[in-house]
């Protein structure tokens, strides 16, 4: 079927229920920037770009037509040709349009291989309009976004695109970590920035302290090296032990029956967790906050408990203090044990990004959720709290068994 006869082929209303069913009832289906106001201060510089896939069949389309909505809601103005035509529309002129467009977000599939390749269809007619943009932009490709859907790297990638370095979201699993990355190619906004350049060390017969000034004072150099050693000691003993142990307290609270095997196995755990640390003599490096944040909030995970995060990356955290790393990981515990203690979930979605100065924390599950004017309990109390500390702001939303969702914002740098 031609994929621009939709709308006399294909408008059926039980399918396209079925697909506001599908996007409602996915509590994860929700726009990266949900409540960053960004996209309303730029409506008037929209980021045009062009979708470019084939109609293999429906679960394609309807997975297509999902990422059309997805990146629509975060700010980005597609051309795309379930949106734009019509009954008596110009195909011809629509497709003409990838050569205005800024970017051009190519899903390829085996039906879109073969459709480029033999030049057949609107595939092919685009790829005749395309093929001298994309011959000049090889070298330096900024504009085209090979995206792999699905099949392998030769049944899947049309020949003129297999120099190009492709985005794989073939893995539906890993959706929400593709589509962020999806999102900094479509912005030119790279999750890894190379740093700025610096200068080169003077060298001094090999010495290593050939960049200190000559009247450094070696021992308290030493003192302040062995002070920072203590200090990574005591923080590794803290996330590791006093973490493990803490998990352990949690599920002995939480246990109708005690297993005494798992206890001593876990507590076996633990000692040979404190012992491998009193022997370690070798420096380590002190693990980067976004680590440490993964490790706690995963180690929730069990086979009950599926712990999703998007957005946890060195750049979502640059310039925060120790103080504030301390309270936002207490934050987070808290909440996490509130989900294991109350919720009854088994997915749990957080979300981190930032603008600026300001960094969003977005905590979802799909357990029971709480009533809107529900008191809270001694946990999210404490939560309330911190948050205030933080000078920031928190928000509760949801409903009664519809699942917890909330968002956490506050300033890296308060400005005084």
């Amino acid at each position: 079927m031609s994929r621009y006869n939709f709308l006399v082929n294909n408008a059926s209303v039980n399918h396209v229920n079925k697909l506001k069913k599908s996007c409602t009832q996915n509590p994860f289906n929700k726009k990266i920037n949900n409540n960053n106001n960004n996209n309303n201060n730029n409506n008037n510089n929209k980021l045009k770009v062009f979708l470019q896939y084939s109609w293999d069949n429906e679960p394609h389309k309807e997975w297509v037509l999902e990422l059309a909505n997805r990146l629509t809601s975060d700010g980005v103005d597609l051309c795309f040709d379930r949106y734009d035509l019509k009954v008596g529309s110009n195909h011809h002129h629509f497709m003409e349009k990838i050569e205005s467009c800024k970017k051009v977000i190519l899903i390829m599939s085996s039906g879109y291989k073969v459709k480029a390749d033999t030049r057949s269809g609107g595939i092919g007619y685009e790829y005749q309009i395309m093929s001298n943009e994309i011959a000049a932009e090889l070298s330096s490709n900024e504009k085209f976004i090979p995206v792999l859907r699905d099949g392998d790297a030769k049944n899947s990638i049309p020949r003129v695109l297999q120099p190009l370095v492709f985005l794989d979201m073939r893995e539906d699993k890993l959706f929400e970590q593709r589509y962020l990355e999806l999102l900094h190619l479509v912005y030119d906004e790279p999750i890894i920035k190379k740093p700025k350049l610096g200068t080169k060390p003077i060298f001094d017969k090999g010495s290593l302290f050939s960049k200190m000034p000559l009247l450094v004072n070696r021992k308290a150099l030493a003192d302040s090296l062995l002070k920072e050693n203590q200090l990574r000691i005591s923080k590794k003993v803290h996330d590791i032990v006093a973490n493990s142990i803490y998990s352990l307290m949690i599920e002995i609270e939480d246990g109708i029956e005690i297993d005494r095997e798992k206890v001593l196995d876990g507590l076996e755990n633990i000692y040979e967790k404190s012992r491998d640390i009193a022997y370690d003599k070798s420096d380590f490096v002190q693990p980067k906050f976004h680590d440490t944040l993964s490790d706690l909030l995963t180690s929730f995970a069990n086979d009950s408990i599926k712990i999703i995060l998007v957005g946890n990356t060195k750049q979502i955290w640059a310039n925060i203090d120790k103080q504030k790393e301390y309270k936002l990981k207490t934050i987070m515990q808290e909440l996490m044990v509130n989900m294991q203690k109350h919720s009854g979930a088994t997915q749990v979605l957080w979300r981190f990004t930032r603008s600026g100065n300001q960094v969003d924390v977005f905590y979802q599950d799909n357990g029971v959720g709480m009533e809107k004017d529900q008191l809270l309990g001694n946990g999210l109390k404490n939560v309330k709290k911190l948050v205030k500390v933080l000078n920031g702001e928190i928000d509760f939303s949801g409903g009664k068994d519809n699942g917890l969702t909330i968002h956490i914002s506050f300033l890296v740098i308060i400005n005084e």
